[in-house]
């Protein structure tokens, strides 16, 4: 806008030395004084279109915050709760692991199953990203790791059918809406 004002008060600077140099008023310290007709910039008004599109994205971008800031919690509680797993059953010989496992695996259920039954499917694809985010591996590798590649199957099924993936990896380099998120983290939750 500035460069544009700029343009066309040279070009009509240039107008007026060449075509009316003898009607120019000079004043007393040398700067030149001529008249200008009051020209009026407009933007062009957004359509209905544009509108309802801008408010959508304003209004996804809240239900973002919103659905961060009730599962990046679990994520941080997961992240932390895979690195004791793995750390613990270094320890034990493959027998002691399974009961170990199904021991912490009920006591797990038992804790969060119903928060976890209360989140929405938009929610669990966020959990889904931040874990991988918070153990840099994907969930999928998680349950294979822990349980059984049977059942990483199962529930990598399960979740196919409500439109996720656990293979999904967290990405904020190369995939727009991760960085969103990461950028939804570090500016409005972890602060």
């Amino acid at each position: 806008m500035k460069k544009q004002l700029s343009k066309i008060f040279f070009i009509l600077f240039s107008i007026s030395t060449l075509y009316a140099q003898s009607k120019v008023k000079v004043l007393k310290d040398g700067i030149p004084l001529f008249n200008c007709t009051a020209t009026e910039i407009t933007a062009k008004a957004p359509t209905k279109a544009e509108m309802r599109a801008a408010e959508r994205k304003v209004s996804e971008h809240y239900r973002l915050v919103y659905n961060l800031k009730k599962v990046y919690p679990f994520s941080k509680k997961a992240g932390a709760l895979y690195t004791q797993l793995s750390n613990e059953m270094k320890t034990y010989t493959k027998k002691d692991k399974d009961q170990y496992f199904k021991k912490r695996e009920k006591e797990l259920f038992a804790e969060y199953e119903e928060t976890l039954k209360q989140f929405t499917v938009s929610q669990g694809k966020l959990l889904i990203l931040l874990i991988d985010r918070e153990t840099s591996t994907n969930t999928y590798d998680i349950i294979k790791g822990l349980k059984s590649w049977r059942s990483a199957f199962l529930w990598q099924t399960v979740a196919r059918l409500f439109g996720s993936n656990l293979k999904a990896e967290y990405d904020p380099q190369n995939d727009a809406n991760h960085y969103e998120i990461e950028q939804i983290i570090k500016n409005e939750i972890e602060i």
